[in-house]
């Protein structure tokens, strides 16, 4: 289980999710309906005691976040998936 900063632990979520999706298809293209497809996957994967917000969390993070430090020019274990869950959180 991954370990979020207390602001994004006490106020994500899945409201949130649907959020970050139409944030991942507007800013940087992704084919939304793939990656849900393949979320859908890794959700199916988990254990029962995995929440959907818990196992987006993990997804992003195992997933998402590698290719957007690419994209973005980072390093690869710059929090670029928590830091958008915590901007998500505050501002939308």
């Amino acid at each position: 289980m991954v370990r979020l900063p207390r602001d994004v632990e006490n106020s994500f979520e899945e409201v949130h999710i649907q959020k970050i999706w139409n944030i991942l298809e507007e800013k940087f293209s992704f084919n939304i309906k793939g990656w849900k497809e393949d979320f859908g996957k890794y959700l199916a994967s988990q254990s029962r005691q995995i929440s959907e917000r818990q196992a987006f969390i993990e997804f992003g993070l195992k997933k998402i976040q590698p290719l957007l430090n690419g994209i973005l020019k980072r390093t690869d274990y710059h929090p670029t998936w928590i830091n958008l869950m915590r901007w998500v959180v505050k501002n939308r």
